[in-house]
């Protein structure tokens, strides 16, 4: 069950966060293959949460009056919160893209059939020489 607890919202953010980086350094290869369909499905429900996220706090910032205080460079506040909520309303948008592509993803793993753990294999396919996406790259 979803709790609706607005004076947590920054501490949620962050654990989100968090788990997220530790998910990203623990996905180079999945222990039990079978696992990744589910996986698929967890990742394209949390982007569908967060494209709604982004939504909202696009709609917050295009109606919050309270940044109309000012800002730390002078600029227009109105010019800010528009900034950043088109900026928010960009990420949404990308992140329904993520969210489609994740369950396209999940649509094409569901029909892989998974070598058991602890069988032998005795062909592999070729493997190009290229580095896995993420190599190089920290979170």
């Amino acid at each position: 069950m979803v709790i609706n607890d607005e004076h947590r919202q920054a501490r949620l953010a962050g654990e989100l966060d968090q788990v997220a980086r530790t998910l990203a350094h623990s996905t180079p290869a999945v222990a039990d293959p079978p696992d990744s369909y589910g996986m698929l499905a967890d990742l394209a429900s949390t982007t569908a949460a967060l494209e709604q996220a982004c939504q909202q706090l696009a709609h917050w910032h295009s109606r919050s009056l309270r940044a109309h205080a000012g800002t730390d460079d002078d600029t227009d506040p109105a010019d800010r919160t528009s900034q950043a909520s088109t900026a928010l309303a960009r990420a949404a948008a990308a992140l329904g893209q993520s969210s489609e592509a994740l369950h396209q993803a999940q649509a094409a793993n569901s029909h892989l059939r998974w070598i058991p753990a602890g069988s032998r294999i005795t062909q592999l396919p070729a493997l190009d020489d290229q580095p896995a996406p993420s190599e190089g790259l920290s979170l």
